[in-house]
């Protein structure tokens, strides 16, 4: 005959609770996965430039880039091939819930990249809409801008990056010059390029120009094109060649690609990440190149580095004037898609502080919108993303 249980029993007590515990944990983890999605909820931020910018001046009102900084969100504006400068500079207040000016108008023709270096906020000149002769750089401090005035031809500065307590620029210049610029701290002076040996001539060329810098294995690279000047404009049927940075000057490494004004170039894991005419490559030697599948139809458009994750914008085309703008996340040796949100234009810039930023080019301008991702049981980022979107998606979906 079977004794009778007695409830009391240590034994039994600690059985019973490690059960419940059991039993607890596994309806809590029933709930988040049902609970596994993504909400987006929405605040119209409006166009930052409509108030700047005409609507025939639309081109004007996109944010070619975004940054946030100390929790302020920054916008880039401006054209400079219309020439739309001096161009002012807005971030958003969001204490006050408007945009706000930084300062006096920036003396060039567009806002169109921001970097943050030695714990400041970077701007480029990317077009002076005064003195031609020395490129400009900004500085934020204080709720505005101290332009710095002392690159040597940089008639176009595309790009600036920190590397070995020095800091390098990438230029577009005219023929006899070089299209890197190099701070130590005290003096700005040019960086020479060679190739098979002999410092090169750039005075036969008009299209000389540094779009990207960025490292690899510990060793700074950047891309330089040059060849005479393109008759319509634009940079089809040019070509830009790799070269690395050696003894204080840039040497010849590999060649050649289709010349593109690319996103950041990004180093993670012994692989690098580009973007070039929309399409993610990867390599693991800077000299072979693999493209990244994303789907069907899926065109990349920018590429991020924050807190140690890469974070990546594209878009797709989902019916007549309809877009689907995504974000993923790089997972091992695979993006995974985030969310997305659809529009009646793709998605062109992005950015992360505290949450992603995402915005979307409309017929007047860039569209800015705010919201909130909930997952599990916490807040996961901020989205600023176009107008129509998805109130629910699910995460890691392709």
């Amino acid at each position: 005959m079977l004794k009778k249980l007695n409830y009391r029993h240590p034994a039994f007590i600690i059985l019973a609770g490690i059960a419940a515990i059991g039993v607890l944990f596994g309806i809590i983890s029933l709930a988040v996965i049902k609970s596994n999605k993504i909400v987006l909820k929405h605040e119209d931020l409006g166009i930052p430039y409509a108030e700047i910018y005409s609507e025939e001046q639309a081109n004007s009102r996109l944010s070619a880039d975004m940054a946030v900084f100390e929790g302020v969100l920054f916008v880039g504006g401006g054209d400079y091939d219309a020439n739309t400068g001096p161009v002012p500079s807005l971030y958003y207040a969001p204490d006050l819930g408007v945009w706000e000016v930084a300062g006096e108008p920036l003396p060039d023709e567009q806002i169109k990249r921001f970097r943050v270096i030695g714990g400041e906020l970077y701007t480029l000149g990317t077009d002076p809409s005064e003195d031609l002769n020395l490129g400009n750089y900004y500085i934020f401090n204080s709720g505005s801008w101290d332009m710095v005035s002392a690159l040597p031809g940089g008639i176009h500065c595309f790009d600036a990056i920190e590397y070995g307590g020095e800091i390098y620029f990438g230029l577009g210049v005219e023929s006899g010059n070089f299209p890197a610029v190099v701070f130590n701290g005290i003096s700005h002076s040019a960086v020479g390029f060679y190739k098979d040996g002999a410092l090169i001539d750039t005075t036969p060329n008009e299209i000389i120009r540094v779009f990207n810098l960025f490292t690899f294995e510990d060793r700074l690279y950047c891309f330089m094109t040059l060849d005479k000047k393109a008759e319509d404009g634009n940079l089809e049927g040019y070509y830009m060649e790799l070269y690395v940075l050696e003894g204080g000057n840039f040497h010849y490494e590999s060649g050649a690609l289709p010349a593109d004004d690319m996103p950041d170039v990004i180093e993670r894991d012994g692989q690098v990440y580009m973007i070039l005419n929309g399409i993610l490559l990867k390599s693991a030697n800077l000299k072979d190149f693999v493209a990244v599948n994303l789907g069907k139809d899926v065109i990349a458009a920018d590429i991020i580095e924050e807190n140690g994750e890469i974070f990546l914008l594209a878009h797709r085309k989902s019916g007549a004037k309809r877009y689907e703008s995504m974000v993923f996340t790089l997972n091992g040796e695979g993006f995974d898609k985030l969310f997305g949100v659809k529009a009646k234009s793709p998605a062109c810039s992005f950015c992360k502080g505290n949450g992603i930023v995402v915005t979307t080019p409309k017929s007047a301008g860039s569209a800015v919108y705010t919201g909130q991702t909930f997952s599990y049981f916490f807040c996961l980022f901020v989205v600023f993303y176009s107008k129509e979107v998805y109130e629910k998606g699910k995460k890691n979906s392709q």
